[in-house]
This record gives structure tokens, C-alpha cells and sequence, in this order.
């Protein structure tokens, strides 16, 4: 029944706190600048986000009441083990430092490599999002192998960073079972001269019987403490997927909706570019605007002429504010934009 408690509460916590990162994750994406979001493949960032929300919640959810249930059974153990012999004990868990070091370790490079992996899966969403989404054209041009193998490359890193996890995860359960059989020998070394020792002395502490429940005892808490590697891993893999989601929610947009400003008593005034520069920060080697200057006055029409990429759309967008100029200024009524409240512009 507190199994069921336990398992319950814990996974209903961490659907709450999720759905909260959901929110506020949203909130954040939707705040920031649109600079930001050219940078930003949207059906890789679709995919990494849902990735990285689904290992957050399994690391916050049921095994964590595993993992103390696991932890409380090791110290229990050891403390029963103490009871009825401390010499043959504290010589046995010399074993442990061994075990929480393993089991760090792998935790560590897990949380490493899970940051590859959901950025590998990312990519490989994006060709599937952009594939399904033009399925038409695809398939007019029989593009559909040469999709497929786009689809494979794009995991291929994730393939060489699974087979790097399962190969840790490997030689960390293979280290903890030699620890185990390790502490077999162990006991049987250094318990057998004990128990000789304490033969015919009328309050013998150690016995065979004594020998076998501080075996067990050490064995099963050293057992359950290397039960906790697979947890830890999960808890490295919510770590780490909480850093990529942390990243967007600490990022303060460059410029700020919430921010604040002035607001124009008369709006209808002059709009003038000074000596403006402009680079899109998706391709910064490309100069749109090199030092344009023009003054437009109230009530008068002006229209812009050039060719494809002349920066024609670019100066409608700096004046609306998606973008600020790398040089120079915008003005309003001689008031530079980046002063004015943007949700009033």
C-alpha cells in the first residue's frame, strides 16, 4: 500500500511540475526576440523539447522513491551488519567507496552523452517534420531512399552515442557484480580467522551464524547500492535535458516585449534611418544595409526600390522592431526606437 502511495504521489508531483515547465517554457519561447528564433530549427527544437520534458519527468517521478528506498536499504544493512560484528563489517564495506565511485562515473558520462543523443534526435525530427510536410513533392520526384537515408544519417550519431551509453552502462554493472563476488572472498578471508579466535570463549561474537548475516547484509546493502546505477542514470539524463530546457528559460531576449518604454503623445511624426547597418544573425556574412539614410516626414509617401535582397523588407522589419540595427540608429519623432515601448510601437 505505500508502494502504491508512493508511486502514485510521486508520479502525479512530477506531472504537475512538468506541465508548470511546459507553461513556462512556453512563455519564455514566446518572449523571445525574433533574432532568436531564426537561429532556431523549429522541428528539431520540437522534437528535443518533448525528448527532453519525457526524460525530466522519469527523472523526477517514481524513481525517486525507488532510489531512497534502495539507499535506505543499504544503510540499513550496514547498520545491522555493525550490530553484530563492527570488526568484520567495516572491513567488508571497504567495498563500497568502490561502488558509489562506479556508479558516479557512469552517471557523469550519461549526462554527457544524453545531451548528444537529443540533440542527434532533434535533427532527425526536423528531416521528418520537413519530409511529412512536403510528402506531395517528395513523392512527385521519387525522393522518397534518398529521404530515407537522410533520416539515417541524421540518427547516426545518435547510434554511436548508444552503443558509447550501453558500453558504460556495461562495464559498470559488470564492475558491481565483481565487487560483489569480491565481498564473498572477503568474508570468508578475513571472518574464518575470527571465528576461530572466538571458538570456546563462553560470549563468542562471531560465529558461522554471525559470519552469514554480516555477509548477507553487507552483500544485499552493496547490491541494492549498485541497483541505484540505472536511476542515477535517469537522474543524469533529467539533468542534463533540464540544462537544454533551462537554457531557453534563462536566455533574456535581446529585445524585451516586457520591457517598458516611452510612449508618444503624438505617434504621427517623422521617421528618419541614420547611417543604419544590418546583418541577420542567421547569416551573419551577408550585409543587408550598408549605412542607409532617409528621412520620411508625416503624411508623406515614400517607396522603396530594389532588387531581391536589397534589404526592402529588412527596413519595414527594423522599423516594426524585430530586429536592431548593428549600427545607427531608427527614429520616431526624433525619439530612437530602441526607447519607445515596444507594444505601443
Amino acid at each position: 500500500l505505500c508502494a502504491v502511495l508512493s508511486i502514485h504521489s510521486l508520479n502525479y508531483s512530477a506531472h504537475r511540475k512538468v506541465g508548470r515547465i511546459r507553461r513556462y517554457f512556453l512563455k519564455a519561447m514566446l518572449h523571445q526576440d525574433i533574432s532568436w528564433h531564426d537561429t532556431q530549427n523549429t522541428g528539431a527544437f520540437a522534437t528535443k523539447f518533448t525528448d527532453s520534458l519525457d526524460k525530466i519527468q522519469e527523472g523526477i517521478g517514481e524513481k525517486v522513491g525507488t532510489f531512497t528506498y534502495l539507499v535506505t536499504t543499504f544503510v540499513a544493512s550496514v547498520v545491522v551488519s555493525m550490530f553484530y560484528g563492527w570488526e568484520l563489517t567495516l572491513v567488508m564495506t571497504a567495498i563500497c567507496p568502490v561502488f558509489v565511485i562506479v556508479t558516479v562515473l557512469v552517471a557523469r558520462v550519461q549526462t554527457l552523452l544524453t545531451t548528444e543523443e537529443t540533440d542527434s534526435y532533434g535533427d532527425a525530427g526536423a528531416v521528418v517534420e520537413e519530409v511529412l510536410s512536403n510528402i506531395r513533392t517528395v513523392m512527385a520526384y521519387g525522393g522518397e531512399d534518398k529521404e530515407v537515408d537522410r533520416y539515417k544519417q541524421k540518427l547516426s550519431p545518435a547510434k554511436k552515442v548508444g552503443i558509447k551509453s550501453g558500453v558504460y552502462l556495461g562495464l559498470g554493472g559488470g564492475t558491481s557484480w565483481m565487487l560483489v563476488f569480491f565481498a564473498y572472498s572477503l568474508a570468508f578471508w578475513y571472518g574464518t580467522p575470527l571465528i576461530l579466535a572466538d571458538r570456546g570463549r563462553p560470549h563468542s561474537v562471531y560465529t558461522p551464524g554471525v559470519l552469514l548475516i554480516i555477509l548477507f547484509g553487507v552483500v544485499s546493502g552493496a547490491t541494492h547500492l549498485g541497483f541505484c546505477a540505472p536511476h542515477l542514470e535517469a537522474f543524469a539524463k533529467a539533468r542534463g535535458a533540464y540544462k537544454s530546457v533551462t537554457s531557453v528559460l534563462s536566455r533574456r531576449p535581446i529585445i524585451d516585449v516586457s520591457s517598458g518604454g516611452v510612449r508618444l503623445d503624438c505617434p504621427l511624426g517623422d521617421i528618419e534611418f541614420r547611417d543604419v547597418h544590418f546583418t541577420y544573425p542567421a547569416r551573419p556574412d551577408v550585409k543587408i544595409l550598408k549605412g542607409i539614410s532617409f528621412k520620411v516626414k508625416a503624411g508623406e509617401s515614400v517607396a522603396l526600390v530594389g532588387g531581391s535582397g536589397s534589404g526592402k523588407s529588412t527596413t519595414i522589419q527594423l522599423l516594426e522592431r524585430f530586429y536592431d540595427p548593428d549600427s545607427g540608429s531608427v527614429t520616431v519623432s526624433g525619439v530612437d526606437l530602441r526607447s519607445l515601448d515596444l507594444k505601443w510601437v
